[in-house]
């Protein structure tokens, strides 16, 4: 399910890149069972790929608006059609979109295994 493939991808040990901030493949992140944001969300991005979960994108953006650093999520439609967004790295659930605080989780792109998007309005 998407609740188990979360606690997993959250139960993978947060270790900053430093400097270099090379980009973990999923089977890296789940062999090194650590990573840093983005590593953890392209290890369940993957996942809910491969066990056929819809509408699945990997994001980036700012968690807060005021933010510089960027930072990496993911959201994807669960079997009822709801927007789930999924934050292992920050969040100790998942969410769905209509329950975020407007001020958090601001998207710049979005890719979806085979289209990016960019978002034009800031505002959310």
């Amino acid at each position: 399910s998407i609740q188990d493939l979360f606690a997993d991808a959250r139960s993978f040990r947060y270790r900053p890149d430093g400097n270099s901030d090379r980009w973990q493949s999923a089977d890296e992140t789940e062999s090194r069972h650590s990573g840093d944001c983005e590593d953890k969300a392209i290890w369940l991005f993957t996942r809910l790929i491969n066990n056929g979960y819809f509408n699945v994108r990997l994001v980036i953006g700012r968690y807060r608006s005021v933010d510089s650093q960027l930072h990496v999520w993911v959201i994807c439609s669960d079997n009822d059609g709801n927007t789930c967004l999924l934050d292992p790295s920050i969040q100790k659930r998942v969410w769905y979109l209509t329950a975020v605080d407007s001020g958090l989780y601001n998207p710049l792109y979005a890719f979806d295994g085979q289209n990016r998007y960019k978002y034009f309005n800031h505002s959310h």
